[in-house]
């Protein structure tokens, strides 16, 4: 399936410790400002998502509720005007709207769940329609890089479970179900898949080396240290016990490894971060260094529903949809 997209970009400036200037700085319709206020309730919902998430007590009432609000907060006076009107658009261009937040300067605003965001008058979350996929855009001053590459993909999985870490994973049963998903795309030729055999620093260096690695998918726990302004990965030594690798390291290893176009993280905080900085998180920091897409979890979900998500965002990118289609 063909998807075409256009963007929507949205821009966050701070005014003050809690209002924020939000700004269409390209769309379809032009250019459209209004004001954003970071008020009690809105972080309370994030706070109430995340608790939600972990408990495993989220129902679609409540979901459209808190995307209600994040909504009006977000799309509010002239920017919805604008959305609205770049919708109408895209449509008469046989296009798709993708809508790239750019929370750069405002890292209060990134902590909160835009992607839960529900327009009462569509009557759907945005983020659930490949029409309207969300995404977290970081300025970082570059050209965007160009993301075609010749068949196969190459698709490096690295799983960690170690054994002095509870809860203890069941990777197994993520491998054999990431396996079924691409199952078809690796029998026609189309992608080529491997397990790193030792998840080690050392071992993910050595993979990198041997080949281009394309899409990485790493499957373990993650962590985040806002006393020390560091965050990372939990891999595994030599003897299977964990090893807290930050993700300045991960990023001097992957930052010369050109051919990697994707990071999806299965760990928790994957992409967390706090109201200092847009770019502290794991995942910021490897957009940061260049890598072009990572997909990461800010809060804990449970074990099911992110077995759901790899398995069905693999086999969309292999049936040709773009990444924020395919995250949909």
């Amino acid at each position: 399936m063909s998807l075409a997209y256009t963007n929507f970009d949205l821009l966050a400036d701070p005014l003050s410790e809690t209002i924020y200037r939000i700004r269409v700085i390209g769309s379809p319709a032009g250019q459209a400002q209004a004001t954003c206020a970071l008020t009690p309730e809105l972080e309370a919902i994030a706070a109430e998502v995340a608790a939600g998430l972990k408990a495993e007590r989220m129902d679609g009432d409540q979901a459209k509720r808190w995307g209600s609000a994040l909504y009006a907060a977000l799309f509010c006076g002239e920017v919805e005007t604008c959305l609205r009107r770049s919708l109408d658009a895209a449509q008469r261009e046989g296009r798709n709207l993708r809508i790239r937040l750019n929370l750069t300067d405002a890292p209060a605003l990134a902590s909160l769940p835009w992607e839960l965001v529900y327009s009462p008058t569509l009557e759907r979350h945005l983020a659930l329609s490949n029409r309207t996929p969300i995404v977290r855009y970081l300025a970082l001053g570059e050209a965007e890089p160009r993301l075609a590459v010749e068949p196969p993909l190459h698709l490096l999985c690295v799983l960690a479970d170690p054994s002095d870490l509870t809860p203890r994973l069941d990777v197994e049963r993520e491998w054999r179900t990431l396996q079924e998903a691409v199952a078809a795309p690796v029998k026609a030729g189309a992608l080529k898949v491997e397990r790193l055999s030792a998840p080690t620093l050392a071992g993910l260096r050595s993979a990198l080396r041997r080949d281009n690695v394309h899409l990485l998918h790493f499957v373990g726990h993650g962590w985040f240290d806002a006393a020390g302004d560091r965050a990372g990965l939990v891999l595994e030594d030599e003897a299977g016990q964990a090893a807290l690798v930050d993700a300045e390291t991960l990023g001097v290893l992957l930052e010369g490894h050109r051919s990697l176009h994707l990071v999806f993280l299965n760990a928790c905080e994957g992409a967390r971060s706090d109201d200092r900085s847009a770019f502290q998180g794991t995942a910021q920091h490897l957009v940061r260094i260049g890598v072009p897409i990572v997909i990461a979890m800010q809060a804990a979900i449970g074990n099911e529903r992110a077995l759901a998500l790899a398995q069905e965002f693999y086999r969309a990118l292999t049936d040709g949809y773009p990444v924020e289609a395919a995250v949909t």
